[in-house]
């Protein structure tokens, strides 16, 4: 059964995250200092109207350069952020939490003698984990645009049409949420296309959302707590310093969290590959 213990993984994730900060903190600097900047651009770009009408968007997007600038950056920053979800992944599932871990296949063929130059499982790992992070990311970005040409498209049908359209389109989203967590087999060099056999079904889906809500409901309050302190006295000292000073917490926030959310969701898929794997060995009658 592709299941895990959500509030054990959450507790886990959270554990992880402060028994290793020091080491996650060293490796986020880039990815925090280049959201902060790419959020400041966004940031920016949005103005909010003044008494809106209810039906109104309440903000403005000036699609200029700093909404461009920002864009750009967002992009470098995820890539940034998805190197660390890999390291992060590759620490706790092979155990070196020292610098960069060795895969299990390199202990294999040192028996045999040097590794090829031409294949290098770590540097496989590293590109096939960001890749499928960044393609995923982008992926549901195009599918978002996608969805929202047909609803106004599908509007002209009836309100049965669209409320059709819109379950599908909500099945889909739940259904791909384990490719949002693809990256940390991937990590390890675990073969796709049977890790995806074994969390077939909508089951692991609702897990991985269950787990999300655990993880970033309350580190949302927290943060939005500790961070309302922060900003309020960084007003009181100075005006001008608010503005950078909140789209900084912002970065810091967003880069915490999902680390956080990673390293959770890295104790799920192991506790629900190690099942798969019992349950294997059981039906093969394996001791």
């Amino acid at each position: 059964m592709a299941d895990f213990q959500i509030i054990e993984a959450t507790k886990k994730g959270f554990q992880e995250a402060w028994a290793d900060k020091t080491l996650l903190l060293k490796k986020a600097v880039p990815t925090i200092l280049i959201h902060w900047v790419s959020f400041y651009f966004l940031s920016l770009a949005i103005s909010f109207k003044e008494n809106p009408a209810p039906e109104e968007v309440p903000y403005v997007i000036d699609y200029g350069l700093n909404f461009y600038l920002g864009i750009g950056l967002y992009l470098v920053a995820m890539i940034a952020l998805s190197y660390l979800f890999i390291f992060q992944a590759r620490m706790l599932l092979q155990g070196d939490s020292q610098g960069e871990p060795v895969d299990l296949m390199d202990a294999d063929r040192a028996e045999a003698g040097p590794v090829s130059d031409s294949y290098n499982p770590v540097r496989r790992a590293y590109i096939l984990g960001v890749g499928i992070i960044l393609g995923f990311f982008l992926f549901r970005q195009a599918l978002g645009e996608v969805s929202v040409f047909f609803a106004a498209f599908l509007a002209q049908y009836g309100t049965f049409v669209t409320f059709a359209f819109a379950l599908a389109y909500g099945v889909i989203l739940i259904w791909l949420f384990r490719f949002g967590v693809l990256h940390i087999p991937a990590a390890i060099n675990y073969p796709l296309k049977d890790f995806l056999y074994k969390v077939r079904g909508f089951r692991f889906s609702f897990y991985l959302i269950g787990l999300m809500v655990c993880v970033l409901v309350p580190f949302s309050f927290g943060a939005m707590a500790a961070g309302g302190i922060l900003i309020q006295i960084v007003n009181m000292i100075h005006v001008g310093l608010t503005f950078p000073f909140t789209t900084a917490i912002l970065a810091l926030g967003y880069v915490v969290a999902f680390t956080i959310l990673n390293g959770a969701s890295i104790y799920a898929v192991d506790e629900v590959m190690r099942k798969a794997n019992e349950e294997t060995a059981d039906e093969n009658g394996d001791v």
